[in-house]
């Protein structure tokens, strides 16, 4: 038995149709799946343990054993009963055997039972030779315990250690008593020389009903891809109607694949998908071209690009690339496939070269887009920034002193706009001090910038400006804690205040142009950021206080946190001046109060809270609570709450829940209560066995606010496990859907 690797030949019915792995991640792909599958438990009592062997083969000795031995003249070996024969951790056991010593050749009959590892083989007769390691299997029942999976075949041959003959088999991953599906081929061919295996006369059944068949088919038996069909795709959608999908994967070389997958959509015509990937030595890449000749509805044809890039193209540097292009500003609403891609706008075009060593940060990029929405207000459409360089010095230290720069300068560029050169210098200097009981860190930041404008300027204007200002800021903190308890837990309960005063001069900058500065919402990372504004153009002048307390209650064995507790407030001292066009002065003397709470009380539940009252009034402004309940993978059950004063009132449930052991829902309601109507729905149910699961999902979501028009689809999936799935593959719907899905 030396050297014969009976599971490996045989583990190539788990690969017969399965996805093959793609050079990317250098796996096989994940069998398609809408829920983190309830496997069958591994099949306890069909096979015994056996001890691996660790060792040179050719040195394991060889054990006979048997209730009754004689001997030959010839030196051969006659065993009778309860017949073991052993080497090199594999182990045969029959009714009874003969091994011819000189040709060390076995002979079985009876009961044969034979194991390697989690590779199981019964049979009624067996001939092998050890030497010439070849021998034939007939009437063979296999398991492959370690996979689930099992089969049966009329005879296993194997010819020469690299090639081996399987006749009239069959294969499936049900439970020994279940046939609900099995593949079955007349003859099954592998050569593990070349790493490929063929079968003519496929056929897959299920419920003893033939489902497909496949006059020719050929696969890996080993991690290496294969040019092939992958399972069809079908849905049916408002938007384009009934719609059915076949990928053909092309391993075109090992360092370059493709998938075209033509789209049969009954409203609108073909589409050909295209996906090439590559990877070399600079990086790896995809590119992706879709193609709807004549889009039935649309009347037109239509096309989408979209090409990135990824590498290091010498050490320290890398490049990365972005490109996207699309037909027409109803691409994304007809054939998004989703409510976050059917509401884009435009689209990013972007090149990025990037440095990071010992001299510091470097960066060039070069962007601008494609204007999807054609409808889109001028002064709404990003600037093109061509080039845009970016430096970070590292951060140098002199004794207790440190060292910053950060730099940028930019060229925006949009037609029938101002457009300028803008550098942009922020040289710090600070003295942190840090204990375990607190933190003290003062900082000294000069921004200095200049503009050099051109485009559409007045002749009058000032074509060159520039603005110089000095960022004083004082950050600094307390740590304080004490042991406490809850019930027999040990718990560590710290109070955390914090105070951050920020100084800034006020200084005109209403001359200045408005590339992209911006006003972010309020958050509470944004009490403490020097600058109340996005972007470089603006730079807010400030005399002010934040004052923030945080509490947490950590478990006093392993650190883990179970509660949070935030609050915060910035007070001014001075009205603020500075503002975006067509905003006046800021005269409240404190901001709006936000709080935040964060808990996971257990395994079960955890959620997060975020509140901001107005300075007047003291009204609640805006909040957001999210609650989720997961007792286990396949029990999850989220509640959100979007709540902001005159523009968002949301309401989003999802959950997925097991209702028994075969029967699971899943579902999603996302409604606006500020505008009375449906964002996106899903409804879905699911049977899953041991061996098989189907599949049946349900998904509504806006495409259109102003029209009120909604896309609405229908999908089956049928997923074999061990095998493959046909259907539509919807892990993605689900995972944006469903928040804790794909933990």
């Amino acid at each position: 038995m030396k050297n014969i690797r009976w599971s490996k030949w045989l583990s190539l019915f788990c690969i017969l149709v399965t996805p093959h792995s793609l050079f990317a991640e250098s796996k096989l792909l994940d069998s398609i799946d809408l829920t983190p599958l309830q496997q069958c438990p591994p099949w306890q009592g069909i096979y015994r343990s056996v001890t691996p062997w660790k060792g040179d083969e050719a040195l394991a000795p060889l054990y006979l054993t048997a209730d009754r031995v004689t001997t030959t003249n010839n030196g051969d070996f006659v065993l009778d009963g309860g017949v073991v024969i052993q080497r090199a951790g594999q182990t045969l056991r029959s009714d009874s055997a003969i091994y011819q010593q000189e040709r060390s050749q076995v002979f079985a009959e009876g009961s044969i039972n034979f194991q390697q590892d989690a590779f199981l083989l019964t049979s009624h007769d067996a001939i092998f030779s050890l030497d010439q390691k070849q021998g034939e299997f007939s009437d063979a029942e296999f398991f492959m315990t370690d996979i689930n999976g099992r089969g049966r075949a009329e005879m296993i041959s194997i010819d020469t250690p690299e090639r081996v003959r399987l006749k009239t088999a069959r294969y499936t991953s049900c439970r020994p008593g279940n046939d609900d599906w099995y593949l079955s081929s007349p003859e099954i061919k592998l050569d593990k020389k070349n790493s490929v295996g063929s079968a003519r006369h496929v056929v897959l059944t299920f419920k003893q009903v033939p489902f497909f068949y496949f006059p020719y088919i050929s696969f890996p038996i080993d991690d290496q891809r294969k040019s092939g069909l992958l399972p069809p795709r079908i849905i049916n959608s408002s938007q384009s109607g009934f719609q059915i999908s076949m990928p053909y994967y092309w391993n075109i070389a090992p360092q370059y694949d493709a998938t075209l997958t033509p789209v049969y959509m009954a409203e609108r015509g073909i589409q050909l998908k295209n996906e090439f990937r590559y990877l070399s030595r600079f990086g790896m890449g995809t590119l992706q071209a879709d193609f709807l000749p004549k889009d039935k509805i649309y009347g037109q044809s239509r096309v989408f690009y979209n090409y990135k890039h990824d590498g290091s193209i010498a050490k320290n540097w890398n490049l990365a690339l972005r490109f996207k292009q699309v037909s027409d500003k109803n691409y994304f609403e007809d054939l998004g496939g989703s409510l976050a891609r059917s509401s884009a706008r435009y689209v990013e075009r972007r090149l990025d070269l990037s440095y990071g060593g010992n001299i510091g940060r470097f960066k060039i990029r070069l962007q601008n887009h494609q204007i999807v929405d054609k409808n889109l207000a001028n002064s709404s459409r990003p600037y093109q920034r061509l080039p845009q360089l970016t430096y970070d010095l590292p951060q140098q230290k002199l004794g207790p002193i440190q060292f910053d720069l950060k730099s940028e300068l930019v060229r925006f560029d949009r037609t029938g706009r101002i457009n300028a050169v803008r550098a942009d210098l922020q040289p710090k200097i600070s003295a942190p001090f840090s204990k375990q009981t607190g933190f003290f860190k003062p900082q000294l930041t000069l921004r200095h910038t200049t503009y050099a404008l051109s485009g559409a300027v007045d002749d009058d204007a000032e074509k060159k400006l520039l603005r110089t200002v000095p960022i004083v800021s004082v950050d600094s903190g307390l740590f304080f804690e004490r042991d406490t308890s809850w019930g027999k837990r040990p718990l560590l309960h710290t109070l955390e205040p914090r105070l951050f005063y920020l100084n800034i001069p006020f200084r005109d900058q209403s001359e200045l142009p408005r590339f992209d500065a911006g006003m972010p919402s309020l958050n509470f990372s944004r009490l403490f950021q020097e600058n109340r504004f996005s972007g470089s153009d603006r730079v807010g002048d400030a005399d002010q206080l934040t004052v923030a307390l945080t509490s947490r209650l950590l478990d006093g064995n392993n650190g883990r946190e179970y509660l949070q507790v935030r609050m915060g407030q910035i007070q001014y001292f001075e009205d603020r001046l500075v503002q975006l066009s067509g905003t006046g002065m800021e005269t409240v003397s404190q901001s709006d109060t936000l709080g935040e709470i964060k808990f996971s009380l257990n395994n079960h539940w955890s959620g997060k809270t975020e509140l901001r009252w107005e300075s007047e009034g003291d009204n609640l402004y805006k909040k957001t609570i999210q609650l989720q309940y997961k007792p286990s993978r396949r029990h999850i059950l989220n509640l959100g709450y979007r709540f902001e004063k005159e523009r968002q009132k949301q309401v989003d449930i999802s959950f997925f829940w097991q209702v028994s052991n075969a029967w699971s829902a899943v579902g999603r309601w996302n409604y606006s209560q500020y505008d009375s109507r449906l964002l996106e729905s899903l409804a879905g149910i699911e049977y899953s066995s041991c061996c098989w699961a189907v599949r049946l999902l349900s998904q509504r979501f806006l495409v259109d606010s102003a029209k009120e028009e909604y896309d609405e689809s229908v999908s089956l999936q049928l997923e074999l496990k061990g095998l493959s799935a046909i259907g539509h593959d919807i892990r993605e719907i689900l995972e944006r859907g469903i928040l804790g899905y794909d933990e």
